[in-house]
């Protein structure tokens, strides 16, 4: 008699998920029409358990889809946890777009100038994006390839140096990694338990109070702007000064009309409300832990308060900054508490400034 051959705890996992008991073949409730014939030759150790394998996860390959909008991303389970998200979320963005420029095409008939021209150019954009979604699939390649270099690194003191190369860390620490990455940039700081929205947020993200008790001290030590209202900003008089530079009208509506103070009274609410909105809303699909990896190298390296300050804020500002014209403190208020934007785009601004030598080797 053969030996029992073993089985990874992930197949049989798996393999309970997929069993079928006798009451469920006697009443029928099965679907058939989504059981595929496994042969027994190939992977005999489901005889163990007689499963019939309803879609497997190990049999998919690992694809973005092409970029004429028909087909869906459908990574496996491993590459699902390695993958950047925020690269996908623009990928489908770029494919929704294309699918909507083509029923635009197909519902102008006129054979007029006007129409020729809005057909030619409605044509380029959808080349265009067609040609951006080349680059991302050519970079999420690449991203892969690199984290597999990554990966082979046996040393834990050089880590940081490896996923710091090219600002390979800016685009997303793929889940295998990331509890390795934390460790070697988070240690335990004393202080008094966190409270308060930022915190929630953060712990929402990560799912882990411990963890995201531990990121807060280290934001609270390095950024204290965010967690203790009462803290001043050092560098004021530079973020006001580019506030003024990057957007007068709104400056000016906000110091003159409603005369507020321009960093208590916007600038923090405006960063702590953004934050919270990038991490609790952004938790379910994974593109905040992109946003939480930033942060938590950031503290490492005593970089935070540069990204907030010079990054973040603005360009948050980019999408939202024509929001703020509000009559009232008050509204200005409930505009700030419920701010939105996109933080794919967000996370994608600072990797054209930090992640430009990887961006730059993929061909298009």
């Amino acid at each position: 008699m053969s030996a029992i051959s073993y089985i990874p705890p992930n197949r049989k996992l798996f393999n309970s998920r997929h069993k079928l008991t006798r009451r469920e073949l006697q009443n029928s409730l099965v679907d058939w029409s989504t059981a595929l014939d496994v042969s027994l030759d190939e992977d005999s150790s489901l005889i163990l358990y007689g499963v019939p394998v309803v879609g497997s996860v190990y049999t998919r390959s690992s694809t973005i889809s092409s970029d004429s909008g028909e087909d869906l991303f459908e990574p496996d389970l491993r590459s699902r946890l390695q993958s950047n998200l925020s690269l996908e979320s623009l990928i489908q963005e770029n494919k929704k777009r294309i699918s909507t420029h083509h029923e635009s095409l197909e519902l102008i008939n006129s054979k007029g100038h006007n129409a020729v021209s809005i057909k030619m150019s409605t044509k380029q954009e959808i080349e265009k994006l067609k040609d951006r979604n080349t680059h991302l699939f050519g970079r999420a390649q690449l991203l892969q390839e690199q984290w597999d270099k990554v990966r082979r690194c046996r040393d834990p003191t050089v880590l940081l140096i490896e996923i710091g190369k090219n600002g390979l860390y800016w685009f997303g620490i793929p889940s295998d990694l990331r509890p390795a990455v934390y460790r070697c940039c988070l240690h335990q700081l004393g202080g008094s338990a966190p409270v308060g929205k930022l915190f929630d947020a953060i712990s929402e993200c990560c799912r882990d109070k411990i963890l995201a008790t531990q990121i807060y001290h280290h934001i609270r030590r390095n950024f204290s702007f965010i967690t203790e209202l009462g803290d001043p900003l050092t560098q004021a008089n530079a973020v006001e000064a580019r506030l003024l530079s990057k957007y007068p009208g709104l400056h000016y509506h906000l110091t003159q009309i409603l005369k507020l103070n321009l960093i208590d009274g916007f600038v923090r609410p405006f960063l702590i409300n953004s934050l919270v909105y990038a991490f609790s809303s952004h938790a379910m699909h994974g593109v905040g832990m992109e946003l939480l990896d930033i942060v938590v190298v950031a503290v490492y390296y005593r970089d935070l308060s540069r990204f907030m300050l010079d990054e973040f804020l603005f360009n948050v500002l980019e999408q939202t900054h024509f929001k703020f014209f509000n009559e009232t403190k008050h509204e200005l208020a409930q505009q700030l508490e419920n701010i939105r934007f996109e933080l794919a785009h967000t996370l994608e601004q600072s990797r054209w400034n930090h992640g430009r030598l990887i961006i730059d080797q993929v061909s298009t």
